[in-house]
């Protein structure tokens, strides 16, 4: 179930349009325009396509799309991803500086004791 996302590069017009459909249940095709076929070969929206016959029609279906779990796994695994930069760049740095100021602070008092 631990996939690797880290092929995945959207444009950030499918970004807004994936973003937006979290809070629809369904859009039409219309919505997506060229971004539906990109993003179907990822997994990340499904279409339902609704009955048709072969016969011609006043009003042709339109297709439908929602969202697929592999996006929301995808939205999970960006969000772990930002908290471990946020702790690689933030976090540990000032961990090792609080230690190495400690441990020089303990340094200088060994230091003065032995003179």
């Amino acid at each position: 179930m631990n996939e690797d996302f880290s092929n995945v590069n959207l444009f950030l017009s499918e970004k807004y349009k994936l973003f937006v459909m979290r809070f629809k249940k369904e859009v039409k095709s219309d919505f997506l325009g060229e971004s539906a076929y990109p993003l179907c070969g990822i997994k990340f929206i499904t279409s339902k396509y609704p009955f048709s016959d072969l016969f011609p029609n006043d009003k042709p279906n339109q297709t439908v799309y929602s969202l697929t779990t592999r996006y929301w796994r995808y939205c999970a695994w960006k969000r772990n991803r930002l908290f471990d930069k946020i702790i690689n760049s933030i976090v540990i740095p000032i961990f090792v500086s609080l230690a190495t100021t400690l441990l020089v602070l303990k340094l200088q008092e060994l230091v003065e004791l032995l003179k």
